[in-house]
């Protein structure tokens, strides 16, 4: 995925790839360059292979309103994709968002995004809204690890993350907001801000996954 300074991104997958043994002595003329792959994931034959739940393609994010002081966003999430690991737990993806990675605690895709903000006055949310909700029953979240670098033997360091105990969350849910304001930075003379956006969350007693297919967020 690219993330640009602006805060849009370009996703370039999930994609999955079968390894083939041996090298192709004669592969003949070039073929010429692949098609860039889609945003969307392809699944691979087999047991590992992504699903689709609901609608993923319906996707937007689009500002529909500003004033000197606020701006609005509309967020459209119509579904997302799981994998389901060896272990029983199933990771999410959602194109163009962001993995939420706190040790020990359920993985879930975020959408994060810079916008401009007012210098000399505060940032927060005037509003959330979020409506359109639809809930998926059986899926077992992933716990995030902790990250650490490892030195390979060539002497490289490479980063990984090491297992954690998991992090109780008996009740609420997971992420604890459906949107809040994570940071503040100048860009130039630009001040901007940088907003997460969690359209889906986990409902920690019951362990139900609820989707918010449409999130207005006023900043």
């Amino acid at each position: 995925e690219d993330v640009e300074l602006s805060g849009y991104t370009t996703s370039h997958g999930p994609v999955s790839a079968t390894p083939q043994a041996g090298l192709v002595e004669n592969p003949g003329p070039d073929p010429g360059p692949e098609p860039r792959p889609g945003p969307e994931p392809t699944p691979a034959p087999g047991p590992e292979s992504w699903t689709a739940h609901a609608d993923p393609s319906d996707l937007s994010l689009r500002e529909i309103a500003r004033t000197a002081t606020s701006v609005t966003y509309e967020l459209r999430t119509g579904g997302f994709y799981s994998l389901r690991g060896e272990d029983g737990t199933s990771r999410i993806a959602i194109p163009g968002f962001m993995d939420l990675n706190e040790p020990g605690l359920p993985m879930l895709p975020t959408k994060r995004l810079w916008t401009d903000a007012v210098t000399g006055r505060g940032v927060h949310l005037a509003s959330v809204q979020a409506t359109d909700t639809v809930s998926f029953e059986g899926i077992r979240l992933p716990r995030a690890g902790a990250p650490e670098l490892v030195e390979l033997s060539s002497g490289a360091q490479r980063a990984t993350f090491r297992p954690v105990r998991a992090v109780s969350i008996s009740r609420g849910s997971w992420p604890r907001a459906s949107a809040q304001v994570l940071q503040t930075a100048f860009q130039g003379e630009t001040k901007k801000a940088y907003v997460e956006l969690a359209p889906l969350t986990l409902d920690a007693a019951s362990g139900r996954l609820d989707l918010a297919r449409t999130l207005i967020v006023q900043v």
